[in-house]
């Protein structure tokens, strides 16, 4: 008896959730099915205009949204934790310009409301957000309810691959999936003068799932490993920028890490706390406003942090490193590294400046984040230079203060 022949890229549902969160990213629509049940859906944040004029037809003419309840309570509806909101647009507001000021703009109390329903408990609806998340774009859709539809444009786009289907269970499947990322280039990049120092590239399924690890000096791996998991910030990190911290602690990293006789920085590619550079500038314009960092995220429709640290106990599996010492002033970072078998023998804390410019975020982050560190006289230090400067500064709680 002959065998069936084996599938040449292993499983097809996984397959299909890969191939369908790069669809999304381009703009495209994706038929994702429950049984009988099916939803048509684009990804606002990447939608492409005649995609949306498709979905719109599929759907009887109709412009529908679906959102999750943090942005809905931010167009003034009330919805249950973990809800999901259908917004349907009327004329003139059904075009994906609105659509799109509805799901992340900063202006969207100026819309007026759609009619809505408010969707509890279920999985056809819920596994189509978590495609958004797992494409890595905000968890806002256009959507067609297709059930029990068969329209010739549809039955064509699906029968000839143009529209690509995906079963929720495949959906949930990989949403439980640890991440994916493997060692694939390395080269020495000097950055200290007289200190080897090496760039190892990670790459993962996405094109922006590539992560850095710089190790700095010869390591030496039976003891415990000085580390900083610092998530990738182009405006603070490569620009400079006043109203963040995170260029400051890069730099400072390496300079502690230097003289300790080396480490390894862990560069993740977490823009904005998860949410990406383009949703991390719509977050600035909100915190601009008065809304904090934290807020900012939840107001586009995310989770405050929305980060995975289990990529940083990956690599540093890969590296060999099982004990390291931790330099941060996240607890969540310490905690994230434990789970995933790392020993954590030491947290050592990050301290720098406090401006007019960076105060309000470096609250939230002890206030919200819980971020601890001791760095009283540095607050103090910088409160004295800032009020000499004539800027205003805001107080932080006692002896605390956070990166």
């Amino acid at each position: 008896m002959t065998e069936a022949p084996q599938p040449i890229n292993g499983d097809r549902a996984t397959i299909s959730v890969d191939r369908a969160r790069a669809d999304m990213r381009h703009g495209r629509a994706v038929l994702i099915r429950d049984g009988e049940r099916a939803l048509l859906i684009g990804g606002l944040e990447a939608l492409d205009p005649k995609v949306c004029k498709a979905i719109q037809t599929q759907a009887d003419g109709a412009f529908t949204l679906l959102l999750n309840w943090r942005r809905a309570e931010v167009l003034g509806t009330a919805a249950g934790d973990g809800s999901l909101v259908c917004f349907s647009l009327s004329e003139p507001d059904d075009n994906l310009a609105c659509a799109q000021e509805l799901a992340y703009g900063t202006r969207a109390d100026e819309v007026d409301l759609p009619i809505l329903q408010v969707i509890e408990g279920d999985r056809l609806s819920a596994a189509a957000i978590q495609l958004a998340r797992l494409a890595q774009l905000a968890p806002a859709l256009m959507i067609a309810d297709v059930t029990g539809r068969s329209t010739a444009a549809l039955e064509a786009g699906l029968s000839s691959g143009d529209v690509l289907a995906v079963d929720v269970q495949a959906i949930a499947a990989s949403t439980g999936l640890p991440p994916q990322v493997r060692r694939v280039s390395a080269a020495r990049v000097p950055i200290v003068d007289g200190v080897e120092t090496r760039f190892i590239a990670f790459r993962g399924p996405m094109p922006s799932d590539e992560q850095v690890a710089v190790v700095i000096g010869d390591l030496d791996l039976d003891r415990p490993v000085p580390i900083r998991v610092h998530s990738s910030c182009l405006t603070g990190d490569v620009f400079g920028s006043l109203r963040c911290d995170c260029g400051e602690q890069l730099d400072a990293t390496i300079v502690k890490l230097t003289a300790m006789g080396g480490g390894i920085v862990l560069y993740l590619a977490q823009e904005g706390r998860g949410i990406g550079l383009a949703n991390k500038l719509r977050a600035y314009e909100l915190q601009d406003a008065g809304v904090d960092t934290y807020d900012a995220n939840a107001h586009l429709g995310f989770e405050p942090d929305e980060r995975r640290f289990d990529i940083a106990g990956l690599m540093l599996d890969e590296l060999g490193v099982k004990s390291v010492r931790l330099l941060t002033n996240n607890p969540r970072k310490v905690d994230a590294l434990r789970a995933e078998g790392i020993n954590v023998v030491d947290r050592v804390p990050l301290t720098g400046g406090l401006t007019r410019h960076n105060a309000q975020y470096l609250r939230a982050k002890v206030e919200k984040g819980g971020h601890f560190g001791e760095a009283a006289r540095y607050r103090d230090a910088d409160e004295q230079n800032e009020r000499a400067k004539g800027a205003e500064v805001t107080p932080f709680p006692t002896g605390k203060i956070g990166f």
